[in-house]
Formats: C-alpha cells, structure tokens, sequence
C-alpha cells in the first residue's frame, strides 16, 4: 500500500474584471467638513468631523456617511439643519438612527427638489450634538464638491461712465476647488478700435477701481486664454468686487467691461472649434458658450459667443453624443439666434434626463453655417461638479485582515480634467499610534504600492485633509487608477506597520447598485463565511461549524442566502447577518430564517449602504442557540474567491515512509458555495495494480480515517471527475488535514 500525503497548497484565483467606467457619471457629491469653530456660537473642541452626501441619478435618493472623532462624550443627536453659515437653523432630517459608536451611515429616500434646490445653494449644515454641549459641539456646511465657474459678460454699458459701442465679450474664470488658481477663457469682438490693454480690477460694480492683474501676456488677438493666482485678491474673488475690463484705442479707459460673478446653480461651459467637429473643419471660427442650470432644477439658460465664422449661424442646436462621435439634435436652438452681435441665448425647461446628460458630458452644441450646413464649430459642453469616491476604512479591509477598534470614512473628489484630487478622511479608535497614511494602488484584497503620502494632511486629533494636485509630488496623476477602483486608503499604527485600517476607495455612483468592483463571476456576485465558535466575541468552545454563502442578483439589491451547519448545541434559536468587522460585535442588518440547522432564503431591497458593508468585509454571520444566545458559531463574510488545492506525491510522506518509484500530482479545485469539488490526479510508476484511492483526514505525519472515496472517478492511472461532499470534510480540506492515499496490491 502506497501513501501519498496530500500537502494542500491554496491558490487564489485572482479577481478580475475591474468596473471601468467613465470619468463622468450622474451622481452629485455634497461634503461638510465639521469644526467646533463652526458653532454659534463658536465651541472650543478638538473633535473632527467629516460628512458625506451623495445624491444619486434619480435626484431623490441621499447616500449619507459621517466619520467623527475626539468628542468630548458620548453622541446625543445629530441632524441636519437649515441656515447659512453663521446662523443657526431648525431641523431637517434626524440622523440619529444611523448612528453606531463615532460613525454615521444611511439613505434618505424621496429627497424632493426644494432641497436639493438648499443643497446647492448651500443652506444646510450637519451638527453633532453632546453631553457637553448640547445645542452642538461640532458642525459644518454642506455644499457641492465643485470647481467653481465666474462669468463676465462684457459690453460698454458696464463701464463707468457707458460707452456705446457694438463691441461685447464672455469671459469665463475656472477656480479650481482649492481656490489657488484661475483658469481663464476670454472671447471678445466688435471693438471700435485697436486693444491697448486687458486687465483685471478690483471694485464693485458701477466703480472704478485699480489693476491687480495685467492680462496682456494672455492676449491673443480677440482671445485671453491662460491662468492667474488670486493670491492676496480672493476674497475680492469670492466677493464679486473684481472686473475685467479691455482697452481699446478709441477708448483708453475701456470699452467694454464686465463683473466677474459666481452665478448660483450648477454651473457649465463650452470651447469651440472646428477640430472637435467629426470630420474635422478647417475654419478660423471660434466660439465660447457657458450653460447655468437654474438651482430650483426648473430651468437651464445659455449664452454662446461666437467669431469670424465663414458666415452667419444658420443652425444651432444641442446634440445628443460623448466628443468625437455625431449624435441626434435634442434642442433646437435656432430661434435664439440673435440678427445682430454675433451671440445666441436663450432658456429652456430642465427635465431629469437633460440634467443627467449635462453631468454626463454627452451633450455638445453645434454652429451651422451655410459654407459648413453640417456644422461649422462644435463645443462638448462639461460640468465643474467634481467626480465624487468615497470610502469605510476598517481593518476588514487590510490584507490579511486585521482585528482592532479602529473605524472611519472619507471622500475623494476629482476635477473634470483629472489634474487633482481633494480629500477629507477621519479616523478614531486606533488601537496604535498613528506612523503614516498612504494611497496606495491596488484593487480590493490585494497590497499595492504607495502612489502618495498623505501622513502631514493629518492633524492630532485623527482629521485629514488635503488635495493632491500638479504641485504636489509626485505630480497627480491617478485619475485612471481611482475610475477603476484600484485606489486605498492606509492607514499605519506602531501596533501595525503593514496598516491598522483601509478604505477601498470607489466611485460614488457605486452606491446606487453598481458594485463597487466586478469579481468575475459573470453578473453573479459571491459572499461567504465558515463559522465557528472562535471567531465568537468571546470566542465560544464548541464543535460547531457551518459554511454561509450569499449569492447576488444582476441588481444587486437581492441575495439568495444558504447556511448549513453541523454540531450546534441545540436548536437555531436565531441567525442574522450583523455589521461589524472581525472581533467586534454590531447590529443586525439582515435577519436570517433557518428550518432545522439549514437557512435557505431570498432577501430583497439591500440597501447600497448594506451593499457596500457587505463588499469591503464589514459583515458576519451569526447563528444563536440557547446555550449561547449572544452566539455559538460566527464567520466574516468575504468575497467569493475559487480556491484551489495542488498536491505532490510521492512515498516518502507515507507513514511509515514506502520505498517506491511511484509519483504523481493531484489537483482538487472547489467552487465556493457548492458541496462538491472537482479533482484531477495523475500517477505514475506504481509498484502494482491500484486497489483503492481515498481522502483521509489527518496532519501531516499521521494516518487518519478515510472521508471520501475516490474509486468511482478512477480510470487506469488517473482519477478525475466530481465529488459531492459534506461540510465538515470541506472545511478540513480548507484547514490542510486531508491527505489523499494511493493504495496498491503490493
């Protein structure tokens, strides 16, 4: 008889298929960054922090993710609130029910358009309220995760004194979220005369003032293209007190001038030319159009200049496509057309779907001329909301997992162009010291090197916040990397150097039933757990063991769950799927129905917030009995991933050890969620006839019993084929304690 000791090593087979999406997607992020500072009035505290509001495509449905820390006590309210900063307001929405220790996390459903309408114009704040300090501790404003857009709409009539002339202008003024630079954009024509000199001043409307900046270097013929540090001039910026204004000989003091203004609302903008025209047009026209839909969500008006086209707009319309491909007319814009001035504006009703479009980037706006009837020069026209990801970070995330107390939440938002990211994260319950934080690329349950140190964005009291922009180094440039979900968050402690806590970093269009990655399993997704009675908190003695998978729809938002578990004290008295991470205990999210020692059930409308606890490893299993009612066996649910189990064979691992030329590799390949495994073993130079092949259970240098028989798969000198096994033998199989034996006439 001949022994082969099957030493089972496990390979992964790797995730695949990442969910490539893109860059622009329907979905609005709002943030607020929470201070005691921010009270009224203002509270002395060292607490931090930071919330989360992602509106989905549909406009009523509000993702909400709060991460707090440092609090001078327990929680005793938190809501959002109405009033501008600096005023305090009543109550809008109650967020006390989802609360769990220092993180916050729910979905408000029929959200309407009044309050998107405050959203946007910034009239609401979240507050957190204490023991301590009761009418709050810390607080902040809610607003959109944007660039922001300032318009000038230049003519003579806003000089001072007027001049009349038939010369008028756009200019547009891109501040970029951190608001250290403007990305300027300016078309003007008609002018009497010569331009002497283009600045920018600083006063109010209906004033003269002084240059704070000299446009001229930017000057090219009718256009201003370049950038500008506001520098010591924001807040005359943010004010609405700077003015551009364009000098012409006839005119020295200025002919035409314009107040460069924030316009409320969402806010959006277009260059033309013929380049973008599919084919290609060769034209000396020129165009510059921005589009403001209206923060009541009702209306949208635009405003399109345009130059030295071949000759009159005879067509202008939107048109239905992402740039560089041809797509249908959706607004006709032909009858705003002005006879004179070279302009056309004009206002139309809003619905969801041209809203959507708009966020989309999958409108552009083409000129007609009679020279060029299928389009003369075409605009994409883009939003200056930023792109919005966000994350959980727990230690479930970490590879291997890591059990600690330690739990928080971030965002990160990304310009329109991909030059840079803002980011806000806030951490509390470390069990270490917090060493350093990375982003790290890698997509979720692998390690990944560090692609930016974020360790100096964190303040002493576990609040981070930053941007990783073309003045950082290294320089961003992982706007593909974050599309694809391949970005985490690190965060290190003395206790744990390889990282305490991670947040997988996704896309906050994957709250709203697009996962936040694609395993590779087709459409079906794969959850699944072994349970025992260590991984109780505290762990139970017991002998009890079960095998939980959770299998999911194309949806998403239903599951098909089975439980099969052996060796409970007695009777299932209860079975839940909880949230929490390994080693911690959290609340039931998901009740469970067994009949006997088996859970067979569907359950429908998952939440995307359950959804997205379920994918980063922060929920588990649970299965009650009497003799232990706050539980007998758990597990932590993970993604499905196949495994693997490869042995070499030879005598030598028998025991005692057989002399033999005999050789041979087996291979045992398990799909999760099934009771069943296929194998695959080939033998060579055996010293006689087989006479039986089998599974056993035993370490390594032992002899054990035999679990499964293999004889039926045997044909001559290779055994392949199916097996239906039981729990038990495939958690040995899982625990390396199965050998497969070999046994000959000799």
């Amino acid at each position: 008889m001949n022994r082969f000791l099957f030493t089972l090593l496990t390979l992964l087979i790797p995730i695949g298929g990442i969910l490539y999406a893109q860059h622009l997607s329907t979905h609005l992020q709002f943030t607020a960054a929470m201070s005691g500072a921010q009270e009224v009035p203002e509270v002395v505290s060292d607490a931090q922090g930071v919330g989360i509001f992602t509106l989905g495509e549909d406009k009523n449905t509000l993702y909400i993710n709060v991460s707090l820390s440092n609090l001078s006590g327990p929680i005793t309210g938190m809501h959002i609130h109405e009033a501008a900063t600096g005023a305090n307001g009543p109550v809008v929405f109650n967020l006390a029910t989802f609360l769990s220790g220092n993180r916050a996390k729910g979905v408000l459903k029929n959200i309407t358009p009044e309050v998107i309408t405050k959203m946007l114009n910034g009239a609401y704040y979240i507050n957190v309220h204490t023991d301590l300090n009761p009418g709050g501790e810390i607080r902040g404003q809610i607003g959109l995760e944007t660039d922001y857009r300032y318009t000038a709409f230049m003519g003579g009539i806003h000089e001072v004194p007027e001049v009349v002339t038939d010369g008028r202008g756009l200019g547009i003024f891109q501040l970029n979220h951190s608001k250290t630079s403007v990305n300027i954009k300016v078309l003007f024509l008609g002018l009497t005369s010569d331009v002497t000199g283009a600045h920018i001043h600083n006063a109010q409307a209906g004033m003269n003032g002084p240059v704070i900046f000299d446009l001229g270097p930017l000057l090219n013929g009718n256009t201003i293209e370049g950038s500008w540090d506001p520098g010591v001039h924001l807040d005359a910026l943010l004010a609405g007190e700077l003015y551009i204004n364009v000098h012409t000989t006839n005119h020295p003091g200025g002919e035409i001038r314009g107040q460069i203004a924030l316009l409320p609302g969402m806010t959006f903008d277009a260059t033309f030319s013929g380049d973008q025209e599919n084919p290609v047009v060769d034209t000396e026209g020129k165009a510059l159009g921005v589009v403001t839909v209206w923060p009541e969500l009702n209306e949208f008006e635009f405003y399109i200049l345009h130059d030295s086209l071949s000759g009159p707009v005879s067509g202008a319309h939107f048109h239905n496509a992402v740039a560089g491909a041809n797509g249908p007319v959706v607004i006709d814009l032909t009858d705003d057309i002005s006879p004179v001035g070279n302009f056309i504006s004009g206002t139309r009703p809003l619905t969801m779907d041209i809203f959507n479009t708009l966020l989309r980037g999958e409108y552009y706006i083409n000129l007609h001329t009679a020279t060029n009837p299928a389009g003369e020069v075409r605009g994409q026209v883009y939003k200056y909301a930023r792109e919005g990801y966000t994350f959980e970070i727990n230690g479930g995330q970490e590879v291997p997992p890591v059990t600690t107390t330690g739990v928080g939440a971030g965002m990160v938002s990304i310009d329109r162009d991909q030059t840079n990211a803002h980011y806000m994260l806030v951490v509390s319950d470390l069990a270490g010291t917090l060493t350093a934080s990375h982003f790290h690329r890698a997509r979720p349950g692998v390690s990944g090197g560090v692609i930016y140190d974020i360790g100096d964005s964190f303040n002493d009291f576990g609040g981070a916040y930053g941007y990783w922009d073309q003045d950082s180094d290294p320089a961003f440039d992982a706007g593909d990397a974050f599309i694809a979900n391949e970005v985490y968050v690190n965060v290190h402690t003395d206790l744990f150097p390889a990282g305490e806590i991670r947040g997988n970093i996704i896309r906050s269009q994957g709250l709203f039933g697009e996962l936040p990655f694609d395993p590779g399993f087709s459409d079906d997704l794969i959850l699944t757990a072994t349970l025992t009675g260590e991984n109780e908190n505290p762990p139970v003695t017991t002998d009890a063991v079960a095998l939980a998978t959770v299998y999911f729809g194309v949806e998403k938002n239903s599951a098909k769950i089975n439980v099969t578990a052996t060796g409970l004290s007695g009777p299932i008295t209860g079975a839940h799927i909880h949230e929490g991470d390994t080693g911690t205990n959290g609340p039931v999210i998901i009740p469970l129905n067994n009949e006997g020692n088996r859970i067979q059930m569907e359950v429908n409308n998952i939440s995307p917030i359950d959804l997205i606890s379920l994918m980063n490893g922060g929920t588990y299993v649970n299965i009650h009995t009497d003799a232990n009612p706050a539980g007998e066996i758990r597990g932590q649910l993970g993604l499905e991933q196949d495994l693997t189990f490869v042995a070499s064979m030879n005598g030598d691992e028998e025991t005692p050890v057989v002399v033999t030329d005999g050789l041979g590799l087996a291979v045992i390949h398990y799909t999760i969620g099934q009771l069943a495994f296929e194998i695959d073993a080939q033998l060579t130079g055996l010293s006689s006839d087989i006479t039986g092949v089998h599974l056993h259970s035993g370490i390594p240098g032992e002899n054990g019993p035999v679990i499964v028989d293999l004889g039926e798969l045997r044909d001559g000198n290779r055994i392949s084929g199916r097996m239906n096994t039981t729990v038990e033998n495939l958690i040995a199989i899982f625990s390396g304690n199965v050998y497969i034996n070999v046994h000959t006439t000799d």
